[in-house]
């Protein structure tokens, strides 16, 4: 904080002294006693801020306007001050009151655009998009750049706000060329049907638009390449805007058909993500009939993503993968037609429903719902949960804590450990008690020849997370003597990887994944990719199954044939699956057959010597 308050001094100074980059202002020279003065301002200013001190804050501002009241009139000072403040993000938005006091005493000076922007993106944050349109009415003097780049974003919040219209508009503000207007329009027209106000000299164009977009949502193939040729004969007279969609008449005509026909791929072939990249590839392959898959690399980069959509001529597409591209990529996709199926499990929170994004991948929700349903149905009502500290742990639990507790159900424990982590001791040790006693009691009751016992106060232990980190735990459990509980998680301890480090740890586990459908395409396509089942390889070819479907359909398709059968995709964009009970039992995966996993686990006497050896070192130590 002091380090912030010294940049906050320091840029207001030099914006006094007219030396700030950030606006052109005439110099002007302070005495030294004034700007002694403006230092304190600035530091009780900055105290009433981190204070939540609302008044406080308004008060300095007073007294700084009464002693420096032509500074003030010319906005060197009250201006470069506050408009700075504005931009510091802020909950309380103490900033942003301060600076829409400015804003009243100096409406029409250029050094406030930068407040009035603020407050805007402020209302944005807090999902009131019409707030930040009537805000936007001040900035009718600022530059055309700044007015384009807020109305684009509240054209995005009102879309994700169900406002089509709205956002049309607000679309064509934010690129208020003809062309870039009327791509716009046609847009809207083909995919929502949103824009039956038109002016008059597009109803025309218009109409043979929206014609064609009725006719690609019917599925028959005569009526779409009806209203194709109809579509291509219209008088074109506006150029480049109309391209776009010239070329979905195109695709169904003699253009490129190729790029509809063929999959289409945004994936990372190169950068950090490469490997993952490269493992889709080769599931996608092997599940296309001549293996043909039209790749964009993205270069395991937010802007080699954005690139690759712009070289692709593809309608729908498989990925991105992770969720940075996605939240940057949503609204683009949106204003180019274009569609996506990814795998990434973790998109859903990255943009809005709105957007022409579709998840296949097996959620957390999904899971933590089917857990808490097997909790319920077995009466296993205390619950202890561990899991990973990252995006994937953290929804799955949102969903797991009201589902468990709806069922009659109460937690025990939650422990979340680090992503990626390979010491569980500290985690293990706080779920079952165990970090209770100091380490000079533990030594104390070693020295008299006993062992500290966990509190085993839950029925079942739900562990969830990936196979890296899955395959550890088992293991350290039993070494902090947390051997006789039903171990019950997600999805990913399907890995057949897992059983090879676990061993008889796991013995008796039980996991939630997908009942699968013997008339899917997924055990051939794992077998010819050469990869083990899992949660991946299934999103994949769930994802291309969807993409035929649309395809066929000519618009998104709600159900499709997928791993576990007709599938139904949700009003989220994720699909919803039938779920299964599996077992490991003595390394190998069946269904699960109804026994209490209680019976299965490892005693003690079972054990490995090493377990309880005194040499072996403590993972906490």
């Amino acid at each position: 904080m002091a380090r912030a308050r010294q940049t906050f001094t320091l840029f207001v100074m030099l914006s006094w002294l007219g030396l700030s980059g950030c606006a052109l202002r005439p110099q002007i020279k302070v005495p030294a006693s004034e700007l002694r003065a403006f230092s304190e301002y600035s530091r009780q200013l900055l105290e009433a801020v981190e204070a939540h001190d609302r008044q406080a804050a308004e008060a300095v501002v007073t007294v700084w306007t009464q002693e420096h009241g032509a500074l003030a009139v010319e906005g060197d000072l009250y201006a470069s001050v506050l408009t700075e403040a504005a931009l510091q993000p802020h909950p309380d938005a103490v900033y942003a009151v301060l600076a829409a006091a400015m804003i009243e005493r100096f409406p029409a000076h250029p050094a406030l655009w930068g407040a009035w922007a603020t407050q805007l993106r402020l209302a944005l944050d807090q999902q009131d998009p019409a707030v930040a349109a009537d805000l936007w009415e001040h900035l009718a003097g600022a530059p055309e750049r700044l007015q384009r780049e807020l109305a684009a974003s509240i054209a995005e919040s009102l879309w994700s706000h169900g406002q089509a219209r709205a956002a049309v508009e607000w679309g064509i503000r934010g690129a208020p060329d003809t062309s870039a207007a009327l791509y716009w329009r046609l847009w809207a027209a083909r995919v929502w049907g949103c824009c039956a106000d038109a002016s008059s000299d597009l109803e025309g164009l218009l109409g043979s638009v929206a014609r064609f977009a009725g006719a690609v949502a019917s599925g028959d193939a005569e009526q779409r390449l009806d209203a194709a040729r109809a579509l291509r004969r219209q008088d074109i007279r506006h150029g480049e805007p109309l391209r776009t969609i010239r070329e979905l008449a195109d695709r169904l005509l003699d253009g490129p058909v190729a790029d509809v026909r063929d999959a289409g791929a945004v994936l990372p072939m190169s950068g950090v993500s490469s490997a993952l990249g490269r493992s889709v590839l080769q599931i996608a392959a092997a599940c296309m009939p001549d293996g043909r898959v039209n790749i964009r690399d993205t270069r395991s980069r937010v802007s080699g993503a954005a690139a690759a959509l712009e070289g692709s001529r593809s309608w729908a597409l498989l990925g991105p993968l992770r969720s940075a591209p996605l939240e940057h990529l949503g609204w683009t996709l949106l204003r180019r037609g274009q569609i996506v199926a990814t795998p990434n499990p973790n998109p859903i929170v990255a943009y809005p429903v709105s957007a022409p994004i579709w998840s296949t991948a097996l959620g957390p929700e999904e899971q933590a719902r089917a857990i808490a349903a097997v909790l319920a149905e077995q009466g296993w009502k205390a619950v202890a949960v561990l899991h990973p500290d990252d995006l994937y742990g953290k929804r799955f639990m949102k969903v797991f804590w009201d589902a468990v507790l709806d069922h009659g159900g109460w937690f025990t424990g939650i422990g979340a450990y680090a992503p990626r982590s390979t010491d569980f001791g500290p985690v293990i040790r706080r779920l079952v008690g165990l970090d209770r006693y100091s380490p000079e009691e533990e030594r104390e009751m070693k020295a008299q020849g006993e062992e500290p016992q966990p509190i085993i106060d839950f029925d079942a232990l739900v562990v969830v997370g990936s196979p890296a980190e899955l395959s550890l735990i088992p293991a350290q459990l039993a070494y902090y003597d947390v051997y006789d509980v039903r171990l019950i998680g997600d999805a990913g301890w399907r890995d057949p990887r897992i059983p090879q480090i676990a061993g008889k740890y796991m013995d008796g586990l039980l996991f939630i994944d997908v009942d699968l459908d013997p008339a899917s395409a997924y055990p051939d396509c794992v077998t010819r990719a050469g990869m083990p089942p899992g949660p991946l390889p299934m999103a994949v070819v769930d994802a291309i199954a969807w993409l035929k479907a649309t395809r066929d359909g000519g618009q998104p398709a709600r159900t499709f044939h997928g791993v576990s059968g007709e599938t139904r995709v949700a009003a989220d964009h994720t699909v919803e699956r039938r779920f299964q009970v599996w077992q490991w039992r003595h390394g190998k995966l069946s269904v699960w057959d109804g026994t209490d996993p209680e019976q299965l686990y490892a005693t003690p006497a079972a054990l490995p010597a090493d377990v309880h050896s005194e040499e072996a070192p403590r993972d906490d130590e």
